[in-house]
Parts: structure tokens; sequence; C-alpha cells
């Protein structure tokens, strides 16, 4: 008898925790800390009404074994189930944690749509809806224009390209000394220039 409690404390640790609604359903926050910014939460049933259809199922199962008689106590030739008591409490204890599971899913799928409604509103501006998800809320201050960094400024001037006179030379290339530059002009500045 210890062995079998064991087990079914085992298998009801384990199963509590792997409940549809509450192992895949994405909880709303509470409180909201950013409430003027889109939030991520689970507004759908489809979990709850999977962890409904798991209860439907395990009490159809333990319907199936109570209409069958323990093997203790049936009689000659007639088909029995061997540990019948057993497997209807873990049966029913199964109905049970299916059956919370999907109570709780079903409220947790409620309040986030309850939440990001709110959530909506906020984001449009409603203070109200804000300070309803976050009571402490406050909007931000806008910064003024005289707290603003000053822009950066303009780029230095970037010399001329190089210009073709008429007999083909070019001036205004960088140089460092006359001889850089092409025949008739002279470096002045650091430029090839005309004299």
């Amino acid at each position: 008898m210890h062995r079998k409690a064991v087990a079914l404390l085992s298998t009801l640790v384990l199963f509590s925790q792997s409940g549809c609604s509450l192992a895949f359903m994405t909880r709303a926050p509470d409180p909201v800390l950013a409430p003027n910014y889109p939030l991520e939460c689970t507004s759908s049933s489809a979990a709850p009404v999977l962890d409904a259809i798991c209860a439907g199922y395990f009490t159809a199962n333990a319907l199936v074994l109570a209409s069958r008689p323990d093997c203790s106590d049936a009689l000659g030739g007639e088909s029995c189930y061997e540990s019948r008591n057993g497997a209807l409490v873990l049966d029913a204890a199964l109905i049970g944690l299916c059956l919370m599971s999907s109570v709780k899913g079903f409220g947790r799928a409620q309040h986030c749509q309850t939440v990001k409604q709110q959530n909506a509103l906020c984001i449009t501006g409603n203070t109200d809806a804000c300070r309803v998800l976050s009571p402490g809320w406050r909007p931000a201050t806008p910064v003024p224009a005289s707290a603003l960094p000053s822009p950066a400024p303009a780029p230095a001037a970037v010399p001329a390209p190089p210009a073709q006179r008429e007999d083909g030379l070019l001036s205004g290339a960088a140089c460092t000394a006359s001889w850089q530059c092409k025949t008739g002009l002279v470096c002045a500045a650091g430029f090839c220039l005309v004299p």
C-alpha cells in the first residue's frame, strides 16, 4: 500500500506541474511596470479547454472502471480489473488536477484580456488606464529644449577638386613643393596654383 501511495503522490506532483494551462499560458504581469508599452500574456482559452477535455477523459475512464468488478470480488469466469480501487483513486485525483488547471487557465485568460484592454487604452494616452495597471505610474515629463545637447558643428570645408586650365594642366592639387606641380604651376598654401 505504501508503494501505491508514493506512486500516486509522484503522479500528482508531476501532473500538477504539467497541466496545459500551467505549462503553456503566460500570465499577465501584476503590476505592469511599463503600462504604456505593449505587454504579452495568453488570452486564448485553448489550454483550459484541453484541460477540461483531460478531466472529461479521466471521468469517462473512472466510469468504465467503476462498472467492472475488482478481481477479489469477481465470480468464476467473470472479467475483472486488478487494483480497480487504486485506479479509481488515481482517476479521481487526475480529474481534480485537470479541473483545477482548467479553472485557473480560464481565469488567467480572462485576466489577460482585461489587462490588454487597459494596456491598449494606456498606450493611446488614457492616463487613468495606466494607473489601473500600475498605481504609482506617472507619465514621463518632456525634456526642455534647453536641456538637449547642442548640435554638432558642421564639418570643415573640403578643398575643391583640381581645376583644368586651358592648356590642359591641373591646378589645385595638394603639394609641399613647386617641383610636385605641373609645369607652369607653383606650390602655394599647400596647393598647386597658377602664379
